[in-house]
This record gives structure tokens, C-alpha cells and sequence, in this order.
């Protein structure tokens, strides 16, 4: 038996989001999930997502973990600030 890594995210303030808007972040993050299964992981991952703006994510590889993680959030931080996914966000607010 290996050691897996469970990855979890929330879109935060989602409920701010237009709902034709979050359907395409939703699309993203799932073809994201797809992409990181398949290019990095090589299909032994992974995804769900559920509450309608929660995810989950099963890493078999945990040193491959930290870089899903930043996949993931740069891919949806390409929705701010058009998309209000925080409050706290600012357009010229450095990534790092």
C-alpha cells in the first residue's frame, strides 16, 4: 500500500459568481482535473467535485501533489478579477 495525497479546494465566495459564469469555471476546473489525470498522473488520479463549488482530488503521487496544487489555483486565478472569487483580490495583487 502507497501513500496517496488528497488535494481539497472551495471557490470561495462562488455565490458571487453569475450562474452562466460559474458553469464555465466548473467546465475548467474539470477540464483541468482531466489534464493534470491524464498528462501528469498518467490516469491513476483522482477528481471529484461536489456541493457545486467544493473539489477533492486523490494524488497517488504525493511528490507530485504541491505542483497540482498550483495548477490548479493559476488555472483559476485566470478568472480574476473578472470572476469575484474573493473579495480580497485585487487586479494589480502579485500571484506570489
Amino acid at each position: 500500500m502507497g501513500v496517496n495525497t488528497v488535494i481539497t479546494g472551495d471557490l470561495v465566495e462562488s455565490c458571487r459568481i453569475k450562474d452562466a459564469d460559474i458553469e464555465v469555471v466548473i467546465k475548467s476546473l474539470k477540464d483541468t482535473f482531466g489534464e493534470i489525470n491524464h498528462e501528469l498522473l498518467k490516469g491513476k488520479g483522482t477528481f471529484e467535485i461536489f456541493r457545486g463549488d467544493s473539489f477533492q482530488g486523490l494524488i497517488p503521487q504525493p511528490e507530485l501533489a504541491l505542483l497540482v496544487a498550483i495548477i490548479i489555483r493559476a488555472r483559476l486565478r485566470t478568472y480574476t478579477p473578472s470572476f469575484a472569487l474573493s473579495t480580497r483580490n485585487t487586479i494589480n495583487k502579485p500571484i506570489i
